[in-house]
């Protein structure tokens, strides 16, 4: 054996850089859905320069700053449309989660803003949908004068015990308001209000009502109708309902419920009085009569009323159609004489 042979192990091979074969190329057109997040962040730092950049990014941390600086050293040129794209996405990310913070904080400072913007009768229809409690945390937003406009209005019963739980409203858990008050918010933003119709006349309330479900509209019909008969009246002169549909000529009957599909059909026409069921079934061409099938049992009341929402609106397309000869207005109930 020789003794003087060397026999320290060789050193181990150094870990291979990451592309040693050159800076990588960006297509001139690439889908930037196909670029790693890692790239987009260092095309944006190329495009705004790193001290500007670690300014908006001020929670990225020390190992992630050095991946972007050595991710920006492999990028080779980048296309200004690439640029642009990044920018763009980036841009519109930016103001959206602006926005989400900036609402989030305005809906915590001020969680029942949105109240201010309601009318009296608007306020009254929102109250009558709430249970006691919620109307006991409704009343405790608004000023004295219209709290006691709106508790006038309230059955005795109804009123004494709103008026107790707005004594308790200080054991409900702050999130627990701040839930209710979004929940609360967006049905607001389904209330027709009286200046629409001040605005457009009753047309305009009726389209309103018309993108509320069935039961919706059923509900604030009642309500104006015990408010403001008047109003009440003049909107029923336009507001069609499925209700409304039987007074149509069967040639319309014909072309409306030939252009939904049959299940809704049969949805549709869910308890309606057999004679208006067969005339429908009877304006069907052949095919479609023979394929008809009623729905038997129990259905949700939902699925029969958006049903009859889909042929209501249907009827209401032809009649705005500027090349259909069809005029709504003339098959309303309030033009005929029974």
């Amino acid at each position: 054996m020789n003794k003087n042979k060397n026999t320290t192990p060789a050193p181990a091979a150094a870990p291979p850089k990451n592309n040693q074969t050159g800076p990588t190329k960006i297509p001139a057109s690439p889908d930037t859905l196909q670029l790693s997040g890692l790239d987009k962040v260092a095309v944006l730092f190329k495009i705004l320069g790193t001290p500007l950049a670690v300014s908006l990014f001020k929670d990225m941390k020390e190992n992630e700053l050095l991946a972007v600086q050595q991710q920006m050293q492999q990028l080779g040129e980048v296309p200004f449309k690439v640029k642009k794209q990044v920018l763009e996405e980036f841009y519109f990310s930016f103001v959206s989660e602006k926005l989400k913070s900036d609402d989030k904080t305005e809906a915590r400072k001020h969680p029942f803003g949105f109240l201010n913007d309601l009318t009296e009768l608007q306020l009254t229809y929102l109250l009558r949908q709430e249970p006691e409690r919620s109307q006991a945390i409704i009343l405790a937003q608004l000023p004295e004068d219209i709290q006691f406009n709106l508790i006038k209005v309230m059955t005795p019963e109804t009123r004494a015990n709103v008026l107790i739980e707005m004594g308790k409203i200080t054991e409900i858990p702050f999130e627990a308001i701040l839930d209710f008050a979004a929940d609360l918010k967006s049905k607001a933003r389904n209330i027709p209000s009286h200046a629409e119709y001040e605005k457009g006349g009753s047309s305009a309330l009726a389209k309103l009502l018309g993108r509320l479900d069935t039961r919706e509209q059923r509900d604030f019909l009642e309500f104006i109708t015990e408010e403001a008969p008047d109003l009440a009246e003049e909107v029923r002169k336009v507001h069609f309902t499925f209700d409304s549909v039987p007074l149509l000529p069967d040639n319309i009957l014909r072309d409306v419920f030939n252009s939904v599909d049959l299940d809704v059909v049969a949805l549709a026409l869910k308890g309606q009085a057999q004679e208006f069921v067969d005339r429908i079934i009877n304006n069907l061409p052949q095919k479609k009569q023979a394929m008809f099938e009623a729905r038997e049992g129990p259905v949700a009341r939902k699925l029969v009323e958006s049903s009859q929402k889909q042929v209501v609106d249907q009827i209401i397309a032809m009649d705005r159609n500027p090349e259909s000869d069809f005029k709504l207005q003339d098959y309303l109930e309030s033009d005929f004489i029974n």
